[in-house]
């Protein structure tokens, strides 16, 4: 008798196999699944016990987690993506500026492949805000590593 995950696996098989070749296929695929199924961690549900026990797994058995609620409002993430986009598509005198700033944070950047998505073409008319830039990375790192301690924190109290 197949359970309910090996009975969807032998429908996605595109041909048919022997029970050995079966067998393996279905251990990889659960385990992948297992591997892949990661702990989502809400900070503002972190007292629980099941979000503590999310916490261990994802430290000790998967091996990493995401975390949400960590500090930043959606419209604050989405204008950092902006920002970014921005700063990737400005002209290399701009990103110069950006990267020469004196400010909370060190600016250097390297984007490895000038033909990806996340770069669509160079605006040669974008003047970076290199102030406001400065101000919102650092609010990120800084919730971002907040969030980190607070982590470790719960993870072993």
């Amino acid at each position: 008798m197949l359970t309910k995950e090996e009975e969807i696996i032998t429908k996605a098989l595109p041909v048919p196999c022997s029970n050995r070749l079966f067998n393996f296929t279905v251990k990889l695929i659960i385990r992948v699944k297992k591997m892949f199924n990661f702990p989502i961690i809400d900070l503002k549900e972190l007292v629980s016990s099941k979000s503590k026990e999310e916490l261990r797994r994802g430290f000790t058995d998967v091996g990493f987690f995401y975390v949400k609620n960590w500090g930043l409002t959606n419209e604050e993430l989405e204008e950092i993506e902006a920002l970014t986009r921005q700063v990737f598509t400005a002209s290399d005198a701009e990103q110069n500026k950006l990267e020469s700033y004196v400010g909370e944070m060190s600016h250097s950047f390297y984007l490895y492949d000038m033909d990806s998505k996340f770069v669509q073409q160079v605006d040669p008319n974008l003047k970076l805000d290199v102030k406001k830039i400065d101000e919102r990375f650092r609010k990120m790192f800084l919730a971002m590593k907040n969030t980190g301690l607070e982590l470790l924190v719960k993870q072993f109290v």
